[in-house]
């Protein structure tokens, strides 16, 4: 068979995370929230009841989130 990439050899914490083509590497962690907000946002078409239902948070918290990231 073909070889394995030698991405795939490197250890995990030598690469990049990634979910669905999201690259965690390089972010903050309040970058990474920002974008999963967003992302999330537009998943529910705006609908802040669901989005914090899915973000696992209360509604209260999304808002506040929503307003001091400029959301």
């Amino acid at each position: 068979g073909a070889a394995a990439p030698a991405a795939a050899a490197a250890p995990a914490a030598d690469r990049p995370a990634a979910a669905g083509g999201y690259v965690l590497a390089g972010k903050s962690l309040a970058e990474v929230e920002k974008d999963l907000i967003a992302a999330t946002l537009e998943l529910t078409g705006g609908n802040r009841q669901r989005a914090a239902r899915i973000l696992g948070m209360g509604e209260r918290t999304l808002y506040r989130k929503i307003k001091d990231m400029g959301l």
